[in-house]
C-alpha cells in the first residue's frame, strides 16, 4: 500500500476521527520523521502541533483507528521498526 503524505495546509480538511499520525520535516526534498503520535481527534492534535512554538514539521501522514485500538497499534509500529521509536524519543 502506498503512503500518502500531506502538506501542513491540509490539516483543516481532516475529519475528527481517532488515529495515529506521523510528522515529517522536509530537508533537501527528503522527509525525515520527527514525531509519531496517537490522538482521539487527529485534526485537533495536528492543529495543536502546528501552532506550538516548537513546530517543526512540514508534512504528515495518518491512519484512522478506533480509540480502543490506538495504544496497541502504536506499540506494534514501534516494535516493528525500532528506528521510529528512537526518532520519537530523541525529538
Amino acid at each position: 500500500m502506498k503512503t500518502s503524505y500531506y502538506h501542513i495546509d491540509y490539516i483543516n480538511q481532516l475529519p475528527t476521527f481517532s488515529g495515529i499520525y506521523w510528522l515529517f520535516e522536509s530537508s533537501n526534498g527528503i522527509l525525515n520523521l520527527v514525531y509519531l503520535g496517537k490522538s482521539r481527534n487527529i485534526r485537533q492534535r495536528l492543529r495543536d502541533h502546528s501552532q506550538s512554538k516548537s513546530h517543526r514539521f512540514d508534512f504528515f501522514t495518518y491512519e484512522f483507528y478506533p480509540e480502543r485500538k490506538l495504544r496497541k497499534k502504536c506499540y506494534q509500529i514501534i516494535n516493528k521498526d525500532s528506528n521510529i521509536y528512537l526518532d520519537t524519543i530523541n525529538n
